[in-house]
């Protein structure tokens, strides 16, 4: 909205709350004469007409959120519709005829501020899950059946007095209306969890200010109380007149003790659905209500269990990504260690082998570290899909790698050529090779740490052999000719076999 439509508004609104004040202090005077009874319904007009006016303003000046301003509006028309039938046709009558032409148009303000709402929050939260939808539904039930406590009992009541199936129609209309705008205003600001928006809580505070009114209304009328112009018709202004106020009002997030109060209000409304079945269980609680506030507690239960079940599959995704190594998808470290620890505490013979890719830092150098993660990715692909059923893969970090096997009699030569071929890879101006190391427990060693300790020496004595050239390791005939004892000795053993004193 440009600056001067803006200042034009905010004028035009201060004026407006001032006719409001003098209309409410105009309600306290004592036996008003005619002049003041007449000016009285031409600003509570008035005020109404002008927020109609800023609503279509309003829709029409801005393109942000048309179709709820579009709602409002005519909701508003529909409202002030009403307003003037009664004034022109109505007021001057002994007995008000109901329902009347102007009571249709009062209750067609509501399913379209009900549909208003429900824009309006639809375009504050990006995403609406079923958990979010259940807080939704909760605060809903519950504000719908402390109204409901209110209001329903005192229109079953005046259903009494009604004569015909249209009467008792629009006599439940309007406490229900009040029932689905609460409901619409409690599910709405769960869902959007305390990040609303000044101008929807503008709109959420008229529209609570109309249905307090209507409450209010309902309950003086069967009590036989209400006198038309008391402070009481000055509250239908007053929300009309926020929900226009709403569509000039600064789109800014709300923040501070309104956001917090706002964040909590699923856990007031599951309170309040508690009190509500509490008190029904000493006095007497009409049906309804009840049933509103057993759907609250229901859906608390439901929105209990689908708390446990999304912090227990965080849980496992959590435990998962604690023993994952999130490169290459294998086993860290933080799993090796636990491997080792139950392989030790059983019993079983187990093999175990790390590996240190030779060659891999001049292809990071010169492919860079991204490739070099890609490299990674590759051989840790092939090294799983090559490994048996009873060998597991390892990254521990950096470009080694480790793989444990269960001794059940196994070729364990087999497994290294394996892991060895599968670590390779070959290129135009690259050759990666793994340098190994390897332990037998527990017979070697009844540590987990002492069998990563002499894994890791074994593989940098290869790693040293192969530098000076002599190849240790890489032959497969050597490997394989060595007895199985030799292997269990490691790289020290074969470096003895190659001619070199260990």
């Amino acid at each position: 909205m440009r600056l001067t439509s803006r200042r034009c508004a905010d004028a035009a609104f201060a004026s407006a709350a001032s006719a409001l004040a003098l209309h409410v202090a105009l309600t306290g005077v004592e036996r008003p004469g005619t002049g003041t009874v007449r000016a009285l319904e031409a600003m509570y007009l008035g005020l109404i007409v002008f927020a109609t006016i800023a609503c279509l303003w309003r829709w029409r000046s801005s393109r942000a959120d048309r179709g709820a301003w579009a709602c409002l509006s005519l909701a508003l028309l529909a409202w002030s519709a009403g307003e003037a039938h009664h004034a022109l046709f109505l007021a001057d009558l002994a007995i008000t005829p109901f329902p009347s032409i102007g009571d249709a148009f009062f209750v067609i303000f509501y399913p379209l501020c009900f549909a208003a709402v429900c824009l309006l929050v639809r375009g504050s939260v990006d995403r609406i899950g079923l958990t979010l939808l259940l807080d939704g539904v909760v605060a809903a039930a519950a504000a719908c059946a402390v109204l409901a406590g209110l209001t329903i009992t005192t229109a079953l009541r005046g259903l009494a007095y009604t004569d015909g199936a249209l009467s008792l129609i629009f006599t439940l209309a309007y406490p229900v209306g009040d029932l689905i705008l609460i409901g619409a205003l409690a599910g709405g600001a769960s869902l959007v969890e305390g990040r609303v928006r000044r101008d929807v809580l503008a709109v959420g505070a008229g529209l609570l200010a109309v249905a307090t009114a209507d409450a209010i209304h309902l309950a003086t009328m069967m009590d036989g109380t209400y006198t038309e112009g008391s402070w009481i018709d000055s509250l239908w202004p007053a929300g009309l007149l926020m929900i226009a106020w709403g569509g000039w009002a600064p789109v800014r997030v709300v923040t501070g003790r309104t956001a917090s109060l706002l964040s909590r209000l699923p856990v007031i409304c599951s309170l309040a659905a508690v009190g509500i079945l509490a008190i029904a269980e000493i006095a007497d609680v009409d049906p309804v209500a009840q049933v509103l506030a057993t759907v609250a507690v229901l859906g608390v239960v439901a929105r209990m269990h689908l708390t446990l079940r999304e912090n227990r599959r965080l849980l496992d995704a959590s435990r998962r990504e604690a023993l994952t190594d999130p490169l290459t998808g294998l086993a860290n470290r933080r799993q090796l260690a636990h491997d080792l620890q139950a392989a030790l505490s059983a019993g079983a013979d187990h093999h175990l082998f790390l590996f240190d890719l030779d060659g891999f830092k001049h292809y990071n150098d010169t492919f860079g570290h991204s490739a070099g993660d890609e490299l990674l990715k590759r051989r840790a692909g092939t090294l799983t899909a090559q490994l048996r059923d009873d060998a597991t893969a390892y990254r521990l970090g950096g470009d080694e790698f480790c793989v444990l096997v269960e001794d059940q009699r196994c070729d364990t030569t087999v497994v290294l050529d394996s892991a060895r071929t599968a670590l390779a890879e070959d290129g135009d101006g690259y050759a990666v090779r793994a340098s190994w190391g390897g332990v037998s427990i527990p017979c070697e060693t009844q540590s987990a740490a002492d069998a990563l300790v002499l894994a890791d020496r074994r593989m940098y004595a290869c790693k040293d052999v192969r530098k000076r050239g002599i190849a240790v390791g890489v032959s497969p005939d050597v490997r394989v000719s060595m007895p199985e004892d030799a292997f269990r000795k490691g790289p020290r053993a074969l470096v003895s076999r190659s001619g070199r004193a260990a």
